[in-house]
């Protein structure tokens, strides 16, 4: 049986006009666009390349997303029909813009090597081949799979000095760096000499956020399970350490964060019932009332009501409940691990 994960948004609804919204987020009462002076009042910008059309499976709503399968889609080829696997992988590049070049040059020489989605290090998400094609992303896997890139070079220890200290020394998911920290200096040269000295750090704060919205959206449309289908490219092939592994483990440490809130308020109410010191609880509930507002404000994410919500107070030139959403989703994928922490914490308390 899979573990709870965070609820995706799957029904989408019309996007209003600026000028419908005159209440969102949390129904707080916004200035409606009607009472600004009319050299105030904006025009709509046309967005196409946000519009979802029958031509490109795989663009969401929300998302902010670009489909380039104009450009990139003969990379596709044949049907890829019911997918039951989503790999994660990262690029061995320095940026979107230059992972494009190599794809350009796949495309005029009729290769098929690419992937569906790529994701830059500042979050931005394109849709490179629509998710009803094949791409060759994952050898033994393209039949059934949808691959998504994440931008990131791997980077090259040296072999003949102290491997410890540089692993420890490199920004890897915690639990990557604890599992190569614990391995002897024999086992560790071995393990890095098997890739020729090179690993992957972990991606960034906005690429995380981007990939967790994307794969909430492809679990939900596809039916696909997020602990039991989604894999990073190192453990389904010989690959670089840390190829996918760092983004596999933000996967696993989002699926169980729902289950360490409870968890942490069922142990408050103990801790109450047991007549704990009063400053001990506080400090949970703290956490507690923190974790509460993050988890909110993930779920509202990649949805068209918190756009236009963002939107709307954008325009108005107000900050409000979305403002406020924003700011916290930006600083919880920034300090990822931090928070995760912070909770585990509180939990030991």
């Amino acid at each position: 049986m899979s573990k709870s994960r965070l609820a995706p948004t799957t029904s989408v609804r019309p996007q209003p006009r600026p000028a419908d919204l005159q209440t969102q987020g949390g129904g707080q009462q916004q200035q409606h666009i009607s009472d600004l002076a009319p050299d105030r009042v904006p025009r709509p910008r046309p967005r196409p390349k946000d519009l979802w059309t029958p031509s490109s499976p795989g663009m969401y709503p929300g998302m902010g997303m670009q489909d380039e399968t104009g450009e990139f889609g003969k990379l596709g080829y044949s049907q890829l029909r019911d997918p039951s696997e989503i790999v994660l992988h990262q690029t061995d590049s320095s940026s979107a813009e230059s992972t494009k070049a190599a794809y350009r040059g796949r495309v005029r020489n009729g290769k098929n090597v690419g992937a569906h989605y790529l994701i830059d290090t500042d979050g931005e998400t394109s849709l490179t081949v629509p998710t009803n094609k094949k791409v060759a992303h994952a050898k033994g896997h393209n039949s059934k799979a949808i691959g998504i890139e994440n931008v990131g070079l791997h980077q090259e220890v040296n072999m003949r000095g102290d491997l410890h200290a540089q692993i420890e020394a490199l920004d890897l998911a915690p639990g990557l760096k604890e599992e190569l920290l614990a391995l002897s200096p024999a086992q560790l040269k071995s393990r890095m000499s098997d890739n020729g000295g090179n690993i992957y750090e972990d991606i960034s704060g906005p690429q995380k956020r981007s990939t967790w919205n994307l794969l909430n959206k492809l679990t939900a449309d596809h039916g696909l399970d997020m602990e039991d289908d989604v894999v990073s490219h190192e453990h389904i092939q010989a690959k670089t350490i840390g190829e996918g592994e760092n983004i596999e483990e933000m996967v696993d440490a989002m699926v169980a964060w729902p289950n360490k809130i409870e968890q942490l308020r069922a142990h408050i109410e103990e801790l109450k019932a047991q007549a704990a010191p009063g400053d001990a609880i506080s400090a949970m509930e703290a956490t507690l009332a923190e974790q509460e507002a993050n988890f909110a404000a993930v779920q509202a994410d990649a949805t068209i009501q918190e756009e236009n919500a963002l939107e709307g107070e954008q325009i108005l030139g107000e900050g409000g409940p979305a403002t406020a959403r924003e700011e916290r989703r930006v600083a919880f994928w920034n300090e990822f691990y931090a928070n995760m922490a912070k909770l585990d914490a509180a939990l030991g308390g």
